[in-house]
């Protein structure tokens, strides 16, 4: 009796997503710094000072710079989990308005199992959290204002609408995407009613809005010279940029954000119904819109897509939440118990997947994954490394494969069986929880195949307690902020093909320590292997999939 009064509590599901919402990653907030995030750490411990290096806006370096002095180096991902908390709660109250408490639990549930997003509330970066922050606080003050009956509560909406994108802005400028999808929001919603004379007006105060940035970027820039704005501008030159862009990476960093978001996240915006579409309206244009901004309008193949990409884990938490709010109120069929044994049995058989024999391909030549792919041999292991990290993670392609092609194909069912839907749903809500579940075990534990971030603590011991090391070099630049802090890190080392004969000479010149934490794989026959087989090792360490090497090189072959 008691036990059916708490499920029933009006705050007990509240509770205990927001539990599952910690528990995804408050294992997380130790993980070391990799490469870009390093960088905000260098930026924001410099003080003031460090805004001259930022190529944004100054209020994200403002931010990172004042949670350094609050939270110290070691703590900077507390800044996204908190953040992360706060667009949890947002969340709930914008869909609990817009839609319903049933809805609202559904999507705060889907924000908070979501891969994506626990990366997202993980990572030391603007684009993860604060950003989705300021587009949250936009949403829910739009709707406030266009749903007010009074001149009092339009006024104070307004204004808070108008604050939270201008804060938006001057934390970086892709918030034109936010910006963007409420001025087609509003015109669209008007689309039938909207004279000349509103027209003119809306335009006037875009123009006012985009004066008074200026005016304030200035007012800025006048107390704090220091701010480098030409860092700024120059992500510009990138704009409209067609010809020499890498395609092929560009396709491969949006593949790995699709994976990232899973098919949990992306199987939804299909059951989106003609009565939800006018409530989601703009969500939906916010995805279209960010999507054409990264992946058409600016070339961003040589920078961290999948970091910038992750603008796309909140719109879908609230549609995904939407829409399976519809499915299981909608329907009144109950689900019997022989679907959830059923679809436990399928997920449980799919996890299973993961411990065959696999195969681990190197990094480059990229094109081993493609043949391997196209050839249904697909019991290989694929790395997730990014810019910003994480700093390398493996999973089962036979994993991922069987879950993308089980989910597509209950999804199609579903559409065509409405009778069923409901069941079909709950199978590909459980194989969707496995998913994500595997990539937050992975990234956080690595228990599967294997934990860099456990190597990467011993082996910075080894090296801080052995006085015969001194400068090292480290592959695919892990641990730079560790070695940084003992004064041993000489330089990064890239495996690109595009980096090999800049590395040639660096190789024949430092004749020092090396560290390889191989996650991704370094090809056997490329002159990087060859040049380590001839140095020493002097440390070994193993996790699963991922080895951690020290080696001495001072008498090694030239390469």
């Amino acid at each position: 009796m008691m036990l059916t009064k708490i499920l029933k509590s009006r705050y007990f599901w509240l509770f205990f997503i927001f539990v599952i919402f910690l528990l995804a990653r408050i294992w997380g907030l130790d993980l070391p710094y990799h490469q870009d995030e390093n960088t905000w750490s260098d930026y924001a411990g410099s003080g003031v000072k460090g805004l001259s290096g930022i190529p944004h806006p100054p209020l994200s370096g403002l931010i990172f710079i004042s949670a350094f002095q609050i939270l110290g180096s070691a703590h900077l991902r507390y800044l996204p989990f908190v953040v992360g908390i706060i667009n949890f709660w947002l969340i709930f109250l914008l869909v609990r308005y817009r839609f319903s408490r049933s809805a609202a639990l559904w999507s705060a549930l889907f924000f908070s199992v979501g891969f994506y997003g626990v990366l997202a509330s993980l990572m030391v970066d603007t684009d993860g959290q604060i950003l989705p922050l300021f587009f949250l606080l936009s949403a829910i003050s739009f709707y406030k204002w266009r749903d007010s009956e009074t001149t009092r509560r339009k006024i104070i909406w307004g204004s808070l609408l108008v604050i939270s994108i201008l804060l938006g802005f001057l934390t970086k400028a892709s918030f034109i995407i936010t910006a963007g999808a409420i001025v087609f929001e509003l015109l669209y919603s008007k689309s039938r009613s909207v004279s000349r004379q509103q027209l003119v007006k809306t335009a006037l105060i875009a123009v006012v809005a985009l004066a008074s940035l200026v005016l304030l970027m200035l007012g800025i820039l006048y107390f704090l010279p220091i701010l480098n704005i030409s860092k700024t501008l120059a992500r510009w030159k990138h704009f409209l940029v067609f010809s020499d862009r890498n395609y092929l990476q560009i396709s491969i960093q949006f593949l790995k954000a699709l994976l990232y978001a899973s098919p949990l996240f992306l199987v939804p915006l299909l059951f989106v119904n003609r009565k939800n579409f006018e409530k989601l309206r703009l969500f939906i244009i916010f995805l279209v819109l960010g999507l054409i901004f990264y992946l058409v309008l600016f070339d961003f193949s040589s920078g961290a897509l999948d970091r910038y990409l992750q603008f796309i884990v909140v719109p879908l938490s609230i549609i995904g939440g939407v829409v399976a709010a519809d499915i299981f109120s909608s329907d009144p069929i109950r689900v019997g118990r022989k679907v959830f044994v059923l679809s436990g049995l399928a997920a449980m058989g799919i996890f299973l997947t993961q411990f065959l024999p696999h195969f681990v391909p190197s990094l480059y030549p990229k094109t081993e994954w493609f043949s391997r792919v196209l050839n249904l041999k697909w019991n290989f292991l694929f790395p997730f490394t990014g810019g910003s990290g994480p700093m390398g993670f493996y999973v089962s392609w036979l994993f991922m494969a069987f879950i993308w092609l089980m989910t597509a194909v209950l999804a199609v069912l579903a559409l065509k069986k409405i009778n069923l839907r409901k069941h079909l749903w709950v199978a590909i809500l459980i194989l969707g929880f496995l998913y994500n579940g595997v990539f937050i075990e992975e990234y956080l534990f690595g228990k599967i195949n294997g934990n860099p971030a456990v190597l990467l603590k011993n082996a910075m011991e080894f090296i801080k307690n052995d006085g015969n090391i001194g400068k090292v070099i480290t592959y695919n630049n892990i641990g730079r902020g560790a070695l940084k802090q003992m004064g041993k890190f000489e330089r990064r080392l890239y495996v690109a093909p595009k980096f090999e004969s800049s590395y040639t000479d660096i190789l024949r010149s430092f004749k020092g320590h090396y560290l390889v934490i191989d996650i991704p794989r370094i090809h056997l026959s490329s002159p990087y292997t060859k040049y380590f087989s001839s140095c020493v090792v002097i440390y070994e360490e193993n996790s699963k999939k991922i080895s951690a090497k020290i080696y001495d090189c001072k008498n090694a072959s030239e390469i």
